[in-house]
């Protein structure tokens, strides 16, 4: 077996455990089950050979778009699968999970990166000047004259009486040259969205950034909060091999507490128990961590098993969270679909069937639960 360039640096490619021997049949290299830096001293990656095949292991600080692009089979891709394989052939045909091309309201998107920006602050608040623009605060110009719109613009000309453009641009090159300390904001954000665009960034509204602030030091301070994330290993991407079916997988921690358990944040619209309940079945994040503990399995990590915790997290209306964990009987069950699910995507995918349909006969047969109607309300004649 061929040890990589990258690990004369720090660390030896494992060699000589019962799993890396089993590994190297199938021409898979293996860092081991202990975390390891994503990336070398001079930037080169890791978790990659030297053909760029993956080599399996736990990684810590691997970039968001690297990770993405790790040619293994993800939890994503499974619960795309699971109701409309069409879905999870946008997925294989990208080459990487980015949503396949989706669009979202601009509500989803603000749901989507704030979610993002909540998990930053609690797991990896280092990372929020690379990864966000925040929009600024208007009292940090104090100083100076902030004009948010046209409407302002021509306020602001009449009462000072300049000379009337024609144009915004006009006005504005008008209001500069009489007082240079004027700050356009629509040109301001424009200037930062611009950013975020180039830099492949997420822009934050004020108002969203503290209520995302409020909630992550809120879960922080409290006392849950330090079981949870004092001294846990937060972001772990483990690249495993599955040599029952010949195929890579990942999966990508959030945190692993010092007690190895495994935690997941979810954001949430309104923390209830309906409300979860819906979100775990709809968005099958029991799948997800009956996945994860299945790749961790398959390379040995040290965690806790049959055990998976989701810290569900409201931001918008109320800044408060809860920790949930799935009963035995339910956790069961879900290991057991995702089983299910995992073999049927493992068939499909070598074979591309259902290509037109969701199934093979292209029929089926559903069943309704009339929730609404049973709770409608009747006239009397």
């Amino acid at each position: 077996m061929t040890v990589t360039a990258n690990s004369e640096f720090k660390y030896q490619l494992d060699t000589s455990s019962t799993l890396a021997k089993k590994l190297m049949e199938y021409g898979v290299e293996f860092w081991g089950s202990k975390v390891i830096d994503a990336y070398d001293l001079f930037g080169n990656k890791n978790f990659l050979d030297s053909n760029g095949q993956p080599i399996a292991g736990v990684y810590r600080n691997m970039s968001n778009s690297d990770y993405h692009a790790i040619e293994a089979i993800s939890s994503s891709i499974l619960k795309e699968f699971a109701f409309d394989p069409s879905a999870a052939k946008d997925i294989l045909k990208n080459k990487s999970k980015n949503l396949a091309g989706k669009t979202f309201s601009a509500a989803t998107e603000r749901s989507i990166a704030v979610g993002s920006l909540v998990h930053t602050l609690v797991l990896e608040p280092h990372k929020l000047n690379e990864e966000y623009e925040i929009e600024p605060n208007r009292l940090n110009y104090a100083s100076m004259t902030i004009l948010e719109n046209n409407d302002d613009l021509k306020e602001y000309i009449e009462n000072n009486g300049l000379k009337k453009g024609i144009t915004i641009k006009e006005r504005k090159q008008i209001i500069l040259q009489f007082n240079p300390c004027v700050i356009f904001w629509d040109d301001l954000i424009a200037a930062m969205k611009r950013r975020v665009e180039t830099l492949n960034k997420k822009y934050i509204t004020l108002e969203d950034y503290e209520k995302a602030l409020i909630l992550s030091k809120k879960i922080l301070s409290s006392e849950l909060g330090k079981q949870l994330f004092d001294n846990s290993e937060n972001e772990l991407s483990i690249i495993a091999y599955d040599y029952n079916s010949f195929e890579f997988v990942k999966c990508r921690y959030d945190a692993i507490t010092k007690k190895r358990m495994a935690v997941d944040i979810k954001t949430i619209h309104t923390l209830s128990s309906k409300q979860i309940g819906r979100d775990m079945e709809e968005r099958l994040y029991q799948i997800q961590g009956a996945f994860y503990q299945y790749v961790s399995e398959l390379i040995d990590f040290d965690i806790v098993l049959d055990e998976f915790a989701y810290l569900f997290c409201e931001w918008d209306n109320y800044q408060r969270f809860i920790l949930i964990e799935i009963d035995d009987v339910s956790w069961a069950e879900s290991q057991t679909f995702m089983n299910e699910i995992y073999s049927d995507f493992l068939y499909w995918k070598n074979n591309l069937c259902f290509d037109d349909s969701l199934n093979e006969s292209q029929t089926a047969v559903i069943k309704l639960s009339n929730y609404a109607l049973r709770k409608r309300v009747r006239i009397a004649a």
